[in-house]
């Protein structure tokens, strides 16, 4: 019974079958703003694991691209593009996420 637990806290993330979408995708919203102006990396990232939810990731690669689409500043287009960048590079979304939310960003 523990195993199963274990794994599901490795899909889910601790806690993360649980909390509402929309709170979310605003601690998400939250994340990404203050990263943009902070310009700290290392420290979204540490927020993005914090966040425990890998089964939501889609919805960070979502949200960022959705918020690069709408920047009217390169300079905020290519912070957030180095910060998809990081996420691939860091493991925390994998490749299928991205080309899911990709294909979904282009539809849309």
């Amino acid at each position: 019974m523990k195993q199963g637990l274990v794994r599901l806290d490795n899909i889910w993330g601790v806690g993360g079958g649980i909390r509402p979408v929309k709170s979310l995708i605003r601690q998400i919203q939250l994340l990404l703003k203050e990263y943009l102006t902070s310009g700290d990396l290392a420290e979204a990232m540490r927020c993005v694991r914090e966040l425990e939810v890998p089964h939501f990731h889609h919805e960070l690669v979502y949200e960022t691209v959705l918020l690069a689409v709408e920047a009217i500043n390169s300079s905020v287009e290519e912070q957030l593009c180095t910060f998809l960048a990081e996420l691939s590079r860091c493991v925390i979304v994998s490749p299928d996420q991205m080309d899911r939310v990709s294909l979904n960003a282009y539809v849309k």
